[in-house]
């Protein structure tokens, strides 16, 4: 049979029509437009269901379809796990782990995957397990800790339950955990109910750990330790170690959570403000008041931790002040200043109504006692070997005010002529007045100045003048092609250029060196012992150099004379320095009296010397006062010495107790 050319070209024009009358099932365009949308699941079942109802789909046609769709869902399925994997970022405990509850869900969540991407499910589904494991490991770990614990670790229990609980969501541990807290506070109760309040109070504060915001256990563990502290408390005073009680409760008073305890000591606080009233009364009737103003002094600083003011001044307390007003008439009538400044601070810190005319009998105190703790020193004019005293006296002055810039609380000056004065006079009335402790004298060894004037030249190269000459740059401009020079701009033709010239001046080089020297000594002004003694050199050195004037084109160089401090004026600043180094020698001796002072109070008061440990207290005390630091402590500490003087009867003379 013989087909004919013109039916075969139609037969393949309509089967070539009929491939492009027929568009993909579905389009590329499709799957970016649904990778695109706010539900792509949404689209993505839409597609599938298009392609399960295309029954005359096949061959390629099919295959492209089935591809487009696949791509679509491997792109849900990997959203759907990155998304998952975020979800599970948000379970992740402290230590890395995620509960296995979450990972259940997790596991379950990770089913919808599957529709989408198998392989994508299948690696979902990998990693989860990885994580299951890691925390079944952890969960393990812990069972096999609770197994070597101690059954009497409530703490140690209670931490591993807690991170079971967390790990497994198991209602077991959670009923074990209940269980653990339970036992625990039944204990507490009943070490409370026994008296056991120590033991009670260790069990409270472990159920307060564990349970931090638990009203209820804060109330009884806060009742508890008010409870153990009372019995401490009461059981030193049975056994006579008064001061230990206090401790104890000064100790409790000052922890942060003090306000939570002092509600529970609202009875037995007063009653143990009442044993130290008591107390303190006993001692005033005794005699001892001493005892009586550490009792006192001990209830008032109980009162206000437990904000126990009273409404009205205390007859025991009232009976401690008259006491010690009597004994304060004493003191003054037998001149022990220190121990009258003592009682007149016990006054004010227990007297309410003569505040005045306290303040103004201390004030007197005050005073007259800063001019008995002040060193008083006086600096003799030093002696010199070289028929010239201007020297000796200049050193003499400016070491008075370097120690009075250096030290002005500690030690006051006393002019060498007010000295001999002084002296003079307390030779006549022999009441036993010092013009000075300390003698400050010296002897200038040395003290001169050598000059030296060395002429010489100095050759420089210097800027004379300016000149035009050709630009090198020009030159190589105009070496260029016409074409190249267009690429440039044109350089000046000419330049200016500083003219160098070397000019030798004469120079004249003088220098001044000067050197002082001087040994020293600080005596007692009464017995005459040395106290320190050293020698000190010192030395000044300056130089500068002069020039003839030179006039060259544009140099000019001005005639210039060496500037030099005249021989007075280093003279001057030599003794400034000698006295300051002397000074620095002497500070040992004469800085911190105040600390000095307080030494020698707590020494005096270990050999048993109140009077003079008082007296020593109140120099450290006013000069620490006149240095604006802290003497609360200083404060407290005469107070106490002050009334064991007090204590005394008759009053002894002072003793000598050398300051260590």
């Amino acid at each position: 049979m013989r087909i004919q050319p013109r039916a075969l070209a139609l037969s393949i024009s309509l089967a070539l029509s009929a491939c492009i009358s027929q568009p993909p099932l579905i389009a590329p365009a499709e799957i970016d437009t649904a990778l695109k949308s706010h539900d792509p699941q949404l689209d993505y079942s839409e597609l599938a269901a298009r392609l399960q109802h295309a029954h005359d789909l096949h061959g390629s046609r099919l295959k492209q379809a089935q591809t487009q769709l696949a791509r679509l869902g491997s792109a849900i399925a990997h959203r759907m796990s990155h998304d998952l994997q975020g979800d599970l970022g948000h379970y992740t405990l402290s230590n890395g782990l995620i509960p296995l509850p979450i990972l259940n869900a997790a596991t379950l969540h990770a089913l919808a995957i599957k529709k989408y991407d198998a392989t994508q499910y299948a690696q979902t589904q990998q990693d989860l397990e990885t994580l299951r494991g890691r925390t079944q490991a952890r969960i393990d770990d812990l069972a096999q800790q609770r197994t070597n614990l101690d059954e009497e670790d409530r703490l140690g229990h209670y931490r591993l339950l807690t991170e079971l609980i967390e790990l497994s969501g198991d209602s077991r541990f959670e009923r074990e955990r209940s269980d653990l807290l339970a036992n625990l506070e039944k204990q507490a109760q009943q070490a409370m109910q026994e008296g056991n309040f120590d033991q009670a109070t260790a069990l409270f504060n472990d159920l307060h750990s564990l349970q931090p915001d638990d009203a209820g256990i804060r109330i009884s563990m806060y009742r508890a330790r008010a409870r153990n502290l009372e019995k401490t408390f009461w059981a030193d005073i049975s056994s006579n170690r008064v001061t230990d009680a206090f401790d104890l409760f000064m100790i409790a008073a000052h922890d942060k959570n003090f306000a939570a305890l002092r509600p529970n000591l609202s009875k037995s606080g007063h009653d143990m403000i009442a044993f130290f009233v008591a107390r303190g009364n006993a001692a005033t009737q005794s005699g001892k008041l001493g005892d009586a103003y550490l009792s006192f002094h001990q209830e008032r600083q109980m009162r206000e931790m437990l904000e126990a003011t009273p409404l009205h001044e205390l007859p025991e307390e009232k009976s401690f002040i008259d006491k010690i007003s009597e004994k304060l008439q004493a003191a003054d009538h037998a001149n022990t200043d220190g121990e009258a400044l003592g009682l007149l601070l016990v006054m004010r810190e227990f007297s309410s109504g003569n505040g005045a005319s306290i303040k103004a009998q201390m004030h007197v105190l005050y005073e007259k006692i800063k001019q008995q703790a002040q060193h008083r020193i006086s600096t003799v004019a030093f002696s010199s070997g070289q028929g010239d005293d201007n020297f000796g006296v200049a050193i003499a002055a400016q070491i008075t005010e370097s120690l009075f810039q250096t030290l002005p609380h500690d030690i006051r000056i006393v002019d060498n002529d007010q000295f001999h004065a002084l002296l003079k006079s307390a030779g006549k009335q022999d009441d036993g007045q010092r013009p000075a402790d300390y003698l400050i004298e010296g002897r200038l060894l040395e003290a001169h100045i050598d000059t030296t004037e060395e002429k010489g030249t100095k050759t420089m190269r210097v800027t004379t003048d300016t000149v035009t000459q050709t630009n090198p740059d020009y030159q190589t401009w105009l070496a260029m092609s016409s074409y190249e020079r267009k690429k440039h701009p044109e350089p000046p033709a000419t330049v200016d250029v500083d003219k160098q010239e070397e000019v030798t001046v004469n120079v004249n080089q003088v220098r001044k060196i000067g050197l002082m020297s001087a040994s020293f000594r600080m005596v007692d002004a009464y017995s005459g012992r040395v106290v320190d003694t050293s020698t000190e050199v010192v030395k000044e050195d300056d130089a500068d150099q002069g020039n003839e004037g030179v006039d060259i084109g544009k140099f000019r160089l001005p005639f210039k004379l060496p500037s030099l401090p005249s021989d007075t004026e280093i003279y001057d600043h030599l003794t400034r320095k000698l006295a300051q180094a002397i000074v620095h020698d002497l500070l040992d001796q004469l800085q911190d009296s105040d600390l000095r002072y307080a030494q020698a109070a707590d020494h005096a008061a270990s050999y048993g010397d109140p009077i003079s440990a008082s007296r020593y207290a109140a120099y450290a005390y006013v000069i620490t006062h006149e240095k604006k630091k802290d003497s609360s402590s200083l404060a407290n500490n005469l107070a106490s010495y002050a009334t064991e003087a007090a204590s005394l009867t008759p009053l002894p003379p002072p003793a000598a107790v050398p300051i260590p």
